[in-house]
């Protein structure tokens, strides 16, 4: 016959509630170390985003300078066969790197209708950085803006100080 009724002993009644705590503290050391680990992590996210953005914003900032001024000065005082291929550089370093700025600059830039690039048929929507630099010349940039210009080059001077502004937030640029 076996007996169920005896009382368990102190010390194994003691070493069970002793197990069950420490994996009971385990499993919440456990979790803060993930917590904490993954913090860490999203901290590390954040600090190369940031860093990214920074690296992109000082690559991009002189040659949009070059571009409005370039267009300024086109605009003041003609086009030349020195300001065309001027132009015919910056389109070109445009078009090859602008698609890794773009997603930086969707945040702050405003779109407009009026931001129309050259197609086959037909103008198709853009944005209005992507505006300046896909007509193939100087001279058709200046001609087919249909007085959108200055508007456009103002917006996009505007999104690059606004996103200037949210990098100094963070940091000193």
């Amino acid at each position: 016959m076996i007996k169920t009724a005896n009382p368990t002993p102190s010390v194994s009644q003691f070493r069970l509630r002793f197990n069950s705590e420490s994996r009971r503290a385990r499993r919440v050391l456990e979790r803060r170390r993930h917590t904490s680990v993954s913090s860490a992590q999203d901290m590390q996210q954040t600090y190369n985003a940031l860093r990214d953005s920074i690296a992109a914003y000082r690559e991009l900032e002189p040659r949009f300078e070059d571009i409005v001024s370039l267009f300024c000065i086109a605009a003041h005082e003609g086009v030349t066969t020195e300001r065309e291929a001027e132009f015919r550089t910056h389109r070109a370093w445009f078009l090859k790197h602008y698609s890794g700025f773009q997603s930086y600059l969707q945040d702050y830039l405003v779109a407009d209708a009026s931001d129309r690039a050259p197609g086959w048929w037909r103008s198709r929507p853009c944005d209005a950085f992507e505006a300046l630099f896909l007509p193939r010349t100087l001279t058709a940039a200046l001609e087919s803006d249909n007085g959108h210009l200055i508007h456009r080059l103002t917006r996009t001077q505007n999104a690059m100080l606004a996103w200037q502004d949210a990098l100094r937030r963070h940091v000193k640029i």
